[in-house]
Order: structure tokens, then sequence, then C-alpha cells
């Protein structure tokens, strides 16, 4: 009862995506431009902000979004999922490991790009304790490194340990790493602060915590391209 709703986010199969476009648009106003690259489309209906994806990739980078692809191909391709019953409808939900790593890139995302709060830190820490014992954690290690974000998962660790009291839960990915103390403070810092709106002034700010990593999604951040997306674009143009 304590944990507010914010946008309610589906993620589609490219078929039920298309669906729920044709779907959805009638009942809604307010529709943001369906992006093509990230499949991703945000409309108001009722009271509640919806948002369909196709995808979760995060736009970052293109080794960021690889793994994203993979995670999703897991899921739609090979049919790893759990599933909820809604008063009598079944609904399918991403298996653990796959929900982990994509709550994870996705307010990644969110952190480099967009804003986000200790809500979407709390909803993975969630997610991990609820599932520890069935988590693959050797796949979940994998992605993790393929897509170069070890060093975001150890501090965001870090901090939802010092900070939120998740308890140490495995020896390489969920436990307290004191090498990330200092970043962790200055992430919670950043994230109680809130974003201002300029990207140069909230880069900046990033930076301090990861130079590397700012530097490098810079194109992204400030040019919302990456690599993938320009060869998408250019496979479609010629294909």
């Amino acid at each position: 009862m304590w944990r507010p709703s914010g946008d309610v986010d589906l993620l589609l199969s490219d078929a039920n995506y298309k669906k729920a476009k044709d779907y959805l648009l009638p009942l809604s106003s307010g529709n943001k431009h369906d992006e093509r690259y990230s499949k991703h489309m945000g409309m108001n209906i009722s009271q509640w902000y919806v948002e369909i994806h196709g995808s979760l990739r995060t736009g970052l980078s293109a080794r960021v979004d690889k793994e994203v692809d993979a995670a999703q191909d897991s899921v739609f391709i090979g049919g790893n999922v759990r599933s909820w019953d809604n008063n009598g409808t079944l609904v399918f939900l991403l298996a653990p490991t796959e929900d982990v790593f994509l709550v994870f890139t996705h307010f990644i995302k969110h952190f480099y790009k967009e804003g986000m709060s200790l809500r979407q830190v709390c909803d993975w820490c969630r997610l991990l304790w609820t599932y520890r014992d069935s988590l693959n954690y050797g796949k979940l290690e994998l992605w993790i490194n393929k897509a170069g974000l070890m060093k975001e998962w150890k501090t965001f660790y870090n901090l939802a340990s010092r900070y939120l009291g998740m308890p140490d839960l495995d020896s390489r990915l969920m436990v307290h790493d004191s090498r990330f103390d200092d970043k962790a403070d200055r992430l919670m810092e950043f994230i109680l602060g809130g974003y201002s709106g300029n990207k140069f002034k909230d880069t900046l700010h990033v930076s301090k915590i990861f130079p590397w990593k700012a530097l490098r999604y810079s194109p992204s951040i400030f040019l919302n391209v990456n690599w993938l997306k320009i060869k998408e674009r250019i496979f479609l143009v010629h294909g």
C-alpha cells in the first residue's frame, strides 16, 4: 500500500505490440511519438499513463542493447516466463533472471538519460529478494559483464545494502563491496537531489560517479544515437 503507481509498462512481442497499439490508441489521449528503434509508445488512458514496449532497449550503446535483445529473445523465443493468475486471466511475466536484468537496464537508462528515483531501486531489490533462490546467477553475471554494466550494478547494490538494508545474497553479484562506497554515496546524493532537467548539468553530476561511462554514452544522452541504431536505420533504407 506504500508503493504508489507510476506509469504502467507492458512488454510485448512484435505481433502483440501492434495489436496493443490498434486496441489502445482509440481509448487514449496525449500520445507520444511511436519510436521505431526502441519500439515504445506512451499514452494517457483515463487516469493512467501507459507505456507499451516492443523492446526495452536503452539507446545507451550497441553493447548494452545487444544484451537487452538477448534477454528479450530468452523470453519471447526461448519461452523463459513465469505466470500470474489475475482473477482468472493468465498473464505471462518475464522469468526471474530475465526480469532482474531488464529491470536493472531499464533504470540504468533512466539514470543516464531521463531521471530516476529510489522507488525503482526498491522495486529491483524486492525482485532480487523474492527470487533469490531461483535466479541463474551465472547467466545474470554474463549479461551484466557483456553489457559493460558491472560497475553500475555493484554501485547500486552498495547503495541498496548501506542505505536500504538489502542483505548480501550472492558473493559475486549481491554483496556489499566497500570499494564502491564513495560512488554509492555520490549516487544517493544525486538521486535524492533529483534531475534538474538540464542535460549538461545532470550529465556533469553523473560524470562524477561514472566519468568514463558518461563520456561513452554522451552520443546517446545528447544526440539519441548509437551504432546499433545507425546500423538498423541504414538497413531499413537500403534493405
